[in-house]
Order: structure tokens, then C-alpha cells, then sequence
């Protein structure tokens, strides 16, 4: 059974998982590492919506009190993209800069 956490604990244990995603990237910025760590659900609603995707793997790693405190990510290859879902994205591309143009600011 875990033992119970204090709030800066838990926060340290955030912490820690924040910094094996953000690996990749670099560090995360301040304002978007507390973004994060105050909103777990979104962070894994990003990782279930990817791996529903397929693009990637994940699993978490439990600390010495049953915490799930780091998450490893795999990035798998990306599947095949469809002929014609690619010709149709290509024309719609074709009209994005029209449409910029016609934003204002």
C-alpha cells in the first residue's frame, strides 16, 4: 500500500515525469512545466490520444512507494498515409495562404 504524500512531494513526483517527456524538446519553460504539473488529465489525455494514433508507446514507472512517477515514451514509426487523404490535404494546403491573407491583423 503507498504511503501518503505531501503536496510537495507529489509535486516533486510531477516533476520528475515532466522532465523524461520533455527530454526530446529540451527543457520545458517555466510557465508551461507548471501548465503541465497542475493539469496531469491533460498531459494524459495527450499521451492516450498518440497512442490511440499509434505514433507512440508509453508505460509508467513506479517509485519505491507505488507512485507512478516517470513516463517513457517510444515514438513509433508513423503508418501509412492514404494516396488520396495526402492529394486532398495537398489542395487544401494550396489554399492557406489565401485564407492568412484574408485575416485581419
Amino acid at each position: 500500500m503507498p504511503t501518503e504524500q505531501s503536496p510537495n512531494e507529489r509535486a516533486d513526483a510531477r516533476a520528475r515525469r515532466l522532465s523524461t517527456l520533455s527530454a526530446a524538446d529540451g527543457p520545458l519553460s517555466p510557465s508551461s512545466a507548471a501548465a503541465t504539473v497542475n493539469n496531469p488529465a491533460s498531459l494524459q489525455r495527450w499521451l492516450d490520444w498518440l497512442h490511440a494514433a499509434h505514433l507512440i508507446r508509453y508505460h509508467g514507472d513506479l517509485d519505491e512507494h507505488g507512485y507512478w512517477w516517470r513516463t517513457t515514451v517510444e515514438l513509433l514509426p508513423p503508418p501509412p498515409v492514404d494516396v488520396e487523404d495526402l492529394a486532398r490535404a495537398r489542395e487544401r494546403m494550396k489554399g492557406w495562404p489565401a485564407r492568412d491573407t484574408r485575416r485581419p491583423g
